[in-house]
């Protein structure tokens, strides 16, 4: 995902770069409120809160990765609402002084030019504050920082429906045929090994798939799916179990007894995949 890059205050703008350019102008010109213009500007720069506008950043913070329950879209919108009122709110405010600043400047130039005692270079540099502030206040009003979120917006939907929406059901479709088969085999070869390592992590497979497309919708990503989260929740102890599903010593019979516990579930998974096609 794209970085967001805060931007750097231009020195040219600060109040103590300004004493020192001046020099003997202030003398010759008279007061221009340039300095106290810059004092303003620079400390409503320092109080807008970059943080909130660097979505990458939270984002990692905040929804983490994809395995915590934290990875919602409501908490992404409420990333991307704080970051759009600092917008409208500190840096509107910003944007307008440097707006005022520039003005200022472009009204001291034309004053200054008036003035055959100060030299054009001096003119020049207020000039340069002018477009300076300019280009500041551009970049950082409504229109320019709102574009800047709804591209940042637009590409982390775009990453979270690549890397997570897309994969899911095609991913399960995998893990079903998958197990369809290794369980036919199991019941033609009903062996406690066979149940116990393939069967298991077919299982495991088929259950992760299942709790994925359950939390596209719970999270927001998609719609709700209660039946993925039933099935999910059904076959999880299967999948959870850390002595194996049969005792190593266990008959054909028992094995069979136990895939015939797991099928009906199993089927029922086949039928919501399915119906996704």
């Amino acid at each position: 995902m794209t970085e967001f890059a805060k931007p750097a205050y231009p020195l040219i703008l600060t109040r103590k770069d300004w004493d020192k350019k001046k020099g003997v102008i202030a003398k010759m010109a008279g007061k221009t409120g340039i300095g106290e213009q810059c004092d303003k500007v620079f400390a409503l720069y320092n109080a807008v809160h970059w943080d909130r506008l660097d979505l990458p950043a939270r984002r990692r913070v905040v929804l983490q990765n994809w395995k915590d329950d934290s990875y919602t879209k409501a908490n992404w919108e409420k990333l991307v609402k704080e970051a759009m009122a600092e917008v409208t709110g500190n840096m509107a405010k910003l944007s307008a002084e440097l707006y005022k600043l520039r003005d200022l400047c472009t009204k001291t130039a034309a004053n200054f030019k008036k003035l055959k005692a100060i030299p054009s270079s001096s003119t020049q540099h207020v000039l340069t504050m002018a477009k300076t502030a300019d280009h500041l206040g551009v970049q950082l009003n409504k229109n320019s920082m709102g574009g800047v979120l709804s591209a940042l917006n637009k590409e982390f939907l775009a990453e979270v429906k690549m890397k997570f929406i897309d994969p899911m059901w095609p991913g399960i479709r995998t893990y079903a045929n998958r197990h369809a088969n290794l369980m036919a085999e199991i019941k033609r070869t009903p062996t406690p090994d066979k149940l116990n390592s393939d069967g298991r992590t077919g299982i495991r497979d088929l259950t992760t798939g299942l709790g994925n497309i359950a939390k596209l919708g719970e999270r927001g990503w998609g719609p709700k799916n209660d039946a993925a989260r039933t099935l999910c929740t059904q076959l999880t102890p299967w999948a959870n179990s850390q002595s194996g599903l049969v005792e190593p010593g266990a008959s054909a019979q028992d094995v069979l007894a136990e895939v015939a516990k797991i099928e009906p579930i199993f089927n029922r998974a086949l039928q919501l995949v399915a119906a996704a096609r």
